[in-house]
């Protein structure tokens, strides 16, 4: 196939879209609040999670395999920090009575075997379902393919051939009485640990930070707050981290007003869709996560990274089959990377940590003997 780019707006061009696109957004979420309606908020923040996970380039996988293919950590504490700011904020809305929080139940296979296809998946996808979605948005080929083994993997789990499998998985240990949460098994309440938990990890995170930039003297992950940054460069992913952080607030307290129970999750993105061109179910919050999508694809419009890329055959069949193992994984898992570990970790949810756990062992694992061309 011939490579092609479709090419940026100006600079000028770039910072009107940027101011009209905020206008935007900050109307929807006014008509939200004024209404007394959670769809349009909850729209304008899915918008913003793919704007800045491809702002920021916040893939899941890539953060995680770098510890063990460059030794660089950087993305490990993005990760964390995200989490963190998720688990202050969630145990505030949760103390003040704004939200409900509400764990999901251990159920031990489907974590450890969810966990292990979906840390498999993303190595060979080359990102998690998030990842893969706003990659496939800079017409990236391997990671369109990958989407499309993702749908096709949550297709075959959910309804499909392999829902017996799911449905084996989950009656072997669905007698656990273990939590749901870290803080039911240490017998204190959530919204304590929880604002405990998250202000000691980040102010840890904090001297870390300052201390490896005095160290290093660098500017380079430094974010400058203007339409022309916001329009032409790359984001810290510190600073994405954070974000993504502060934006599980109101996902969760709107998805709750919506009768949703969990909250953050990219999962339910291609799920929303099956569900409806195949079973005529309409999963509205789903469906209205399709806006990540939109954020994404506008970030990459903006940035000139809408380059068609292909890759190599080889590369190309393993993205479709990492994305059918990353598509089985989050079904059986209940929750990919976002809902399970940006989400499920800031709960303090027991099955999310069995599942985050294995999941990035197994990412480790797999990126060393593909390193070793296994």
């Amino acid at each position: 196939m011939k490579r092609f780019r479709i090419k940026a707006p100006s600079s000028a061009a770039s910072r009107f879209i940027i101011f009209l696109t905020g206008m935007i957004l900050i109307s929807l979420i006014g008509y939200s609040f004024s209404f007394d309606s959670m769809g349009p908020m909850l729209f304008a923040i899915y918008f913003m999670f793919g704007f800045l996970l491809q702002r920021g380039t916040f893939c899941g996988a890539a953060l995680i395999s770098s510890v063990v293919l460059l030794k660089e950590y950087r993305g490990l504490i993005a990760i964390a920090l995200s989490i963190l700011t998720a688990m202050l904020g969630l145990a505030v809305l949760s103390k003040i009575g704004w939200i409900t929080a509400n764990p999901r139940k251990l159920e031990l296979l489907p974590a450890i075997v969810g966990g292990t296809l979906f840390g498999v998946g993303m190595v060979l996808a080359g990102g998690c379902i998030s990842g893969s979605l706003f990659k496939a948005t800079e017409l990236r080929f391997n990671s369109i393919l990958a989407v499309i083994g993702i749908f096709i993997g949550i297709a075959l789990i959910g309804k499909g051939p392999g829902a017996r499998f799911r449905q084996m998985l989950s009656d072997t240990t669905n007698d656990l009485s273990i939590g749901p949460s870290l803080a039911d098994l240490i017998g204190i309440s959530y919204t304590k640990l929880g604002i405990l938990v998250a202000l000691i990890g980040i102010v840890l995170f904090i001297f870390f930070i300052r201390n490896q930039k005095r160290k290093t003297k660098s500017k380079k992950n430094t974010m400058r707050i203007s339409l022309g940054s916001l329009s032409e460069r790359g984001w810290s992913m510190i600073a994405v981290g954070v974000g993504i952080g502060i934006l599980s607030w109101p996902v969760y307290f709107a998805s709750q007003r919506l009768g949703v129970t969990y909250g953050f999750g990219a999962a339910k993105i291609p799920a929303s869709l099956l569900q409806l061109v195949i079973f005529n179910q309409v999963k509205i919050v789903g469906l209205i996560a399709w806006s990540f999508i939109v954020g994404s694809a506008l970030s990459a419009w903006l940035r000139g990274d809408m380059i068609f890329r292909s890759a190599d055959r080889e590369t190309l069949i393993f993205s479709f089959v990492g994305g059918l193992l990353v598509g089985s994984g989050a079904v059986i898992g209940w929750g990919c990377f976002v809902g399970n570990m940006l989400t499920g970790w800031a709960l303090l949810s027991i099955h999310s940590l069995v599942f985050g756990i294995t999941m990035v062992s197994a990412n480790w694992i797999t990126t060393i003997f593909y390193m070793r061309g296994w």
